[in-house]
């Protein structure tokens, strides 16, 4: 899989067979098919699974599961995520967090193999240096099960495509 970052808090997903696009909402589209998720619950497209959490009263966290990968998207969230909340996401291979006040704090959580920051009101060096364990720049990420480093949790800053 191959992600991409479109605007600051936009970023696109791309299989072989699908393209996911995050924002506000989900956009799935495959070969005959588009479908938009806007609300929290569950929904399965053409192998995707996206899961949708109510994280505050506008707010929804997503969790989307494809080729063996899940990867959470977290868009505007700034508060802290619950106990419950962090069990329900499980495992985290990448995780797409905006670079605000409890950045650090939910990356500790949930501890995902890759970290993909963005600037909405804060800006992603922010995040790099509160977080303290470096990053590198890249103008994408290819991400597949089987080339996941083991035990490593990675801050990868992608430049807008």
């Amino acid at each position: 899989m191959e992600i991409l970052r479109l605007s600051p808090s936009t970023f696109r997903l791309k299989t072989k067979t699908i393209v996911v696009s995050l924002d506000n909402n989900v956009s799935i589209n495959a070969k005959a098919k588009s479908f938009e998720i806007i609300e929290p619950g569950e929904y399965e497209v053409e192998g995707v699974s996206v899961f949708g959490f109510g994280i505050a009263l506008d707010k929804v966290a997503y969790l989307i599961q494809t080729e063996g990968l899940r990867i959470v998207y977290l868009n505007k969230v700034q508060q802290e995520l619950t106990e419950s909340q962090i069990e329900e996401f499980g495992r985290v291979d990448v995780l797409m967090v905006s670079a605000g006040s409890s950045a650090v704090k939910m990356v500790e959580a949930l501890e995902p193999t890759y970290v993909l920051p963005f600037e909405l009101d804060v800006p992603v060096t922010s995040f790099v240096a509160a977080y303290e364990r470096g990053s590198r720049e890249a103008s994408s990420l290819s991400v597949s099960i089987a080339t996941l480093p083991q035990d490593l949790t990675e801050v990868v800053v992608l430049s807008q495509s």
